[in-house]
């Protein structure tokens, strides 16, 4: 009896813990609408950006050899966050090549700012392995209310080669109810 009881306050216990969050946007990737990237057309002559089933890819066609800079992508959160609220970022990247990737959550226009996560970092940093996909989740506290575009999130790239592919799924807004 006292085995099934703790078995059962455990089951309660992670019951709740799932509902203390509440999704309010899963991103479709469908459209560069909802998520686009920037290079410099010096470093990258020619990249493209194509949707299938929900994932974003972001191919390099070309990268001038030397190159140091990298690519900006952009999930773009046109929702905007409440203050005070707590918001956990998720979602999953693959790439076919090593790359070191930082992420953050920025406003998509002037003065491009990076909000500081819950553990006071403005950024996390993934390194990536070829053909592995990792996934992340970000926490941020909005520090005011914010009805602009954000990057959700802001992903900055260390320098690419020609040929590289980077993919973006199950990107996902969720509100933490503490």
């Amino acid at each position: 009896m006292k085995k099934l009881l703790v078995c059962a306050v455990a089951v309660m216990a992670f019951s709740c813990v799932m509902a203390a969050e509440n999704v309010i946007y899963s991103f479709a990737f469908n459209s560069k609408k909802e998520f686009n990237a920037w290079a410099s057309k010096a470093a990258y002559p020619a990249y493209e950006i194509s949707f299938a089933d929900g994932v974003a890819k972001l191919t390099v066609k070309d990268a001038a050899a030397g190159g140091k800079g990298g690519f900006q992508v952009m999930p773009f959160f046109k929702q905007g966050f409440k203050k005070g609220v707590t918001y956990k970022i998720t979602g999953t990247l693959k790439s076919s090549e090593a790359v070191r990737i930082q992420l953050c959550i920025q406003l998509s226009g002037a003065p491009y700012t990076v909000y500081p996560m819950t553990n006071n970092s403005k950024w996390s940093v993934l390194k990536m392995q070829p053909g592995v996909a990792q996934d992340f989740a970000l926490e941020f506290t909005a520090p005011e209310d914010i009805s602009a575009i954000c990057r959700t999130p802001g992903i900055h790239t260390g320098p690419m080669k020609s040929g590289t592919v980077l993919e973006f799924s199950n990107f996902k807004v969720i509100e933490v109810q503490k």
